[in-house]
C-alpha cells in the first residue's frame, strides 16, 4: 500500500515537531527575560527592518502608566497605615527610595534568574506556614472567638 510509508512519515513529523515544541517551550524560552522582545527582533517587514522601535513607545507608556498607579496604590497603603491624610506628598520620596533599593543588585535582569530558586526554596515554607502561625498568634491574643451555634 503507497499511502502507508506517508502516514508512517507524517505520525514521525508530528512527534518530532511535537518534542522540538515541548523542548523549546521548556528549555529555551524559560531562560529569556523578555521573550515578546526577542522574538519581535525578527520580524521584518521589507524595508522596515528594526520592528521593536514601534512598539516601543506603547511599552514605554503602559510601563510608566503601570509605576504611576503602583506607586499611587503604595502611597495610599502608607498613608492609611500611619495616618497621614495628605498621602500624595509621599509619592517622590517613595520612588526615591525604590530606586535606591532597586539599583543594589548589580543586574536585577539577569540576578532574578539565581534569586527565583534560592527565593523559592525559602518563601514555600513561609507561605505554607504563616497562615497557622497568625491563627496562633490571635489565638493567644484573643482575637479568636468560639463562634455561636444557633438552634432553631
Amino acid at each position: 500500500m503507497v499511502i502507508f510509508p506517508y502516514f508512517r512519515g507524517l505520525l514521525f513529523e508530528i512527534l518530532i515537531r511535537k518534542f522540538y515544541k515541548n523542548f523549546t517551550v521548556t528549555c529555551i524560552i524559560n531562560h529569556f527575560i523578555y521573550p515578546f522582545h526577542e522574538a519581535i527582533r525578527y520580524i521584518q517587514f521589507g524595508f522596515l527592518t528594526n520592528v521593536e522601535s514601534l512598539f516601543f513607545p506603547f511599552w514605554l507608556l503602559s510601563t510608566f502608566t503601570r509605576f504611576a498607579f503602583y506607586f499611587y496604590i503604595s502611597s495610599l497603603l502608607f498613608g492609611t497605615i500611619f495616618k497621614i491624610r495628605q498621602f500624595e506628598y509621599i509619592i517622590p520620596t517613595l520612588a526615591t527610595v525604590t530606586v535606591l533599593l532597586g539599583s543594589i543588585p548589580e543586574t536585577p535582569t539577569f540576578s532574578i534568574f539565581y534569586l527565583r530558586v534560592a527565593l523559592l526554596h525559602t518563601a514555600t515554607p513561609i507561605f505554607l506556614l504563616l497562615p497557622f502561625l497568625l491563627w496562633v498568634l490571635a489565638k493567644l491574643k484573643g482575637d479568636v472567638k468560639p463562634e455561636k451555634t444557633k438552634t432553631s
